[in-house]
């Protein structure tokens, strides 16, 4: 006889994709973001149990791979579908009458709903798809998340706050973990694991490519004149973050580093070895300033349509 399935997956028969055998919409999906302290989204298909035994809905904090589930959605029972309500899920109103019921949200919708999100907007946030967890590798997920602890002993608390330590910790750890099997991983799922540390670094990689961009484009729109739509007067909380994830300089803090650096070299009582290195350090500065000036011209350029022409300085005589 078939055994009666769990309540988590009492869907309707529609479980199955249309066209695509044995494709359980219903099962687990994983998700990671790697540039901000935390990610907001709007289903309660992302949760995790917290460290106090508490659910979390709707947050994916930076680093911890967050399982996508599906969930019971609570809504008026007119919006229901015939034959989707979950079996005694009815709640009254105030007044006694049946207003309320739930249905089934399958997993496989909501993630793919937040991965279109992710690709339709401009203000991206490094949302990722662990894949190596999908079907039956979700095991390796472990009970409530262990198997964020295998790549951070440490703690989540632990993680360095600019991207390029992280990429770096994660490099190191991934490299250290495909040396040695860690314990309690079971050789069954060792090859699943390695897989998920290389697309935690592959995400760490994605999120640094995605925040120096945004930053970019803030930089352009502080660049443009004030009536311009774009004109940014000032960094926002997250360009704030950005800058301290990226360590890219403010776009006023160069102009500060040129002045230091001139009076420094005013100062005659500098020696030869200290002026050598501010020469270097302005030579240093002016190819950063350089690449950047090329990057947010290019980027004006996409936006308004038309190429920037790129003048070069005359020699002095």
């Amino acid at each position: 006889m078939p055994t009666t399935a769990t309540a988590a997956y009492q869907v309707a028969d529609d479980s199955l994709l249309p066209g695509a055998s044995g494709l359980d919409v219903r099962a687990p999906r994983f998700f990671v973001q790697m540039g901000f302290g935390e990610v907001r989204v709007d289903t309660d298909s992302i949760q995790y149990r917290g460290e106090d035994g508490l659910m979390v809905h709707r947050i994916l904090p930076r680093g911890r791979i967050v399982p996508c589930v599906t969930f019971a959605q609570k809504t008026n029972i007119f919006e229901i579908r015939e034959g989707e309500m979950i079996p005694n899920s009815e709640e009254t109103d105030r007044e006694g009458r049946t207003q309320y019921g739930k249905y089934w949200r399958p997993a496989w919708y909501e993630a793919e709903r937040l991965l279109t999100i992710e690709a339709g907007t401009s203000r991206k946030s490094g949302l990722t798809e662990i894949t190596a967890l999908y079907g039956l590798a979700s095991a390796v997920y472990g009970k409530n998340g262990s198997i964020n602890s295998i790549f951070y002993p440490n703690g989540l608390d632990s993680l360095p706050e600019r991207n390029a330590d992280l990429m770096a910790y994660l490099e190191e750890r991934v490299a250290e973990l495909k040396k040695k099997k860690p314990a309690g991983v079971e050789d069954l799922h060792y090859a699943t694991v390695l897989a998920v540390g290389d697309q935690l670094l592959n995400a760490a990689y994605k999120a640094n490519g995605i925040l120096r961009t945004r930053l970019e484009f803030t930089h352009m729109c502080m660049r443009l004149p004030p009536s311009e739509d774009l004109f940014k007067h000032e960094y926002d909380q997250v360009d704030e973050e950005m800058l301290v994830r990226t360590g890219i300089p403010r776009i006023h803090d160069t102009n500060v580093m040129t002045a230091e650096a001139l009076t420094k070299l005013a100062d005659g009582k500098s020696g030869q070895s200290d002026v050598d290195l501010l020469r270097q350090e302005m030579a240093d500065l002016k190819i950063t300033l350089k690449k950047r000036d090329e990057q947010i011209d290019a980027l004006i350029g996409k936006i308004t349509g038309a190429p920037v022409e790129v003048v070069e300085p005359k020699a002095k005589k």
